[in-house]
């Protein structure tokens, strides 16, 4: 399929299409996103590298990417976690098959499912082959958290982050993330915020949109604050409206200068969200370490 159609946002598809056009592909390439799409992303990527379509790449019709969407391409192997890890056992005989020729086209690929899983001593195994790269193949790592991958990996391969399409959010999930903007903002009780944030999100799929409409809350908050520094008169207006929305300006000051951590903290949360840590317990550990961080001065 078509990188738009994959369920990235446009920057994600515009550079997956930038990559792939030309045919001029580098050897190693780590994917970085959720489990289902981080992977999803890397074997469209790898279809684009043996499409002979005529539209664009990857086409979905051709054969190679007919055989890479069910798996049976002669010529592109998977490596999956067995037991909870990667070991070094699956990259030596992933090693073993990269030094055959290609059966059916010019080039051997090799996607690498939850790169993330592989120990450090497979990852140190793997290092070798990237540092010394054979023409001919390629390999995609697809990782849910490319943090966790050694950085001499990193550094010999093309990171892309994989970032989905924004949710679409009402009105009802900004004005949810608003009300706890204003309640953080004002110091109100920890029980009393995280009963509230329990109402606004009580699964998973709430519990992301709202950290989403919080991340673009504490955005506008910040841009809101710079603006009224800076002098002019429309960003002053704008500053303390946005001062009013959100309980005042001296809340507003404490949350806007704390903006970098505090989204830093939203981003973990969501992160930890998608390695299915308790709904719950990711939740309330957002306010607790958010509290903690104005306590401090931010």
């Amino acid at each position: 399929m078509p990188f738009r159609e994959l369920g990235v946002n446009v920057r994600t598809a515009n550079r997956l299409n930038a990559m792939s056009r030309h045919g001029d592909f580098s050897h190693a390439y780590a994917f970085s996103g959720s489990e289902a799409l981080a992977f999803e992303a890397a074997r469209e990527f790898v279809k684009a590298a043996y499409c002979v379509g005529s539209s664009e790449r990857p086409c979905g019709e051709c054969l190679p990417c007919r055989k890479i969407a069910h798996g049976n391409h002669e010529d592109v192997i998977y490596v999956t976690a067995d037991g909870g890890s990667i070991k070094v056992a699956h990259i030596e005989e992933l090693q073993s098959k990269l030094r055959n020729k290609p059966f059916s086209a010019s080039r051997v690929a090799a996607i690498i499912r939850e790169a993330d899983k592989m120990t450090p001593q497979s990852q140190n195994k793997l290092l070798k082959t990237l540092e010394e790269p054979a023409p001919g193949y390629i390999i995609a790592l697809a990782t849910e958290n490319h943090e966790r991958l050694l950085k001499t990996i990193l550094s010999r391969c093309v990171l892309v982050k994989v970032e989905p399409e924004a949710r679409q959010t009402d009105g009802e999930t900004d004005a949810k993330a608003a009300a706890l903007i204003e309640m953080i903002g004002n110091a109100r009780p920890y029980i009393e915020i995280t009963k509230q944030l329990e109402s606004a999100a009580p699964d998973k799929e709430s519990s992301l949109a709202l950290l989403e409409a919080l991340e673009r809350a504490v955005h506008a908050l910040a841009l809101s604050h710079a603006r009224a520094g800076g002098g002019a008169e429309g960003g002053k207006a704008d500053g303390e409206e946005a001062s009013k929305r959100s309980g005042g300006a001296a809340a507003n000051v404490k949350l806007a200068k704390a903006a970098p951590k505090l989204v830093s903290l939203i981003e973990e949360t969501s992160r930890d969200l998608s390695y299915n840590v308790s709904n719950k317990y990711a939740m309330r550990n957002l306010v607790l370490r958010v509290v903690d961080l104005l306590e401090a001065g931010g």
